[in-house]
């Protein structure tokens, strides 16, 4: 199958050496959000959400309203803040974690609506 892929960004990646390491207990209180954007696939919406920390520390979570798929969270590490104040750009996101939210939504679709996921990749396909 080709490479494809589910999220359509509008400004290319900069050039980061950040890393992403998975935490399991992710607590906004306290946290200002940078960044936010969402997919609607028809039968459900994915969203990232990127959070700052007072101390300069950024997180980012994968999350959805669906009951039955598991949401995700991270700390950016190694990154400054690259974000702006205006939540639309969406330069500062780095590479490697543009490419775990697009498997994250990939694994969901596939796993919440397999008939619609087959029929997204079939569109997507080069």
């Amino acid at each position: 199958m080709a490479k494809y892929k589910i999220v359509d960004w509008f400004e290319p990646a900069i050039r980061s050496r950040a890393r992403i390491k998975q935490i399991y207990k992710f607590d906004a209180r306290g946290l200002r959000k940078a960044f936010g954007v969402g997919i609607n696939t028809g039968n459900q919406t994915f969203h990232l959400e990127i959070w700052k920390h007072p101390d300069g520390r950024m997180f980012a979570r994968f999350r959805s309203r669906s009951k039955v798929v598991y949401w995700e969270s991270y700390e950016i590490v190694g990154m400054k803040d690259h974000f702006t104040s205006d939540m639309g750009d969406d330069r500062g996101i780095p590479l490697i974690l543009r490419k775990e939210y697009d498997s994250w939504v990939k694994a969901n679709l596939a796993s919440t609506y397999p008939r619609t996921c087959r029929h997204l990749l079939w569109c997507l396909e080069d």
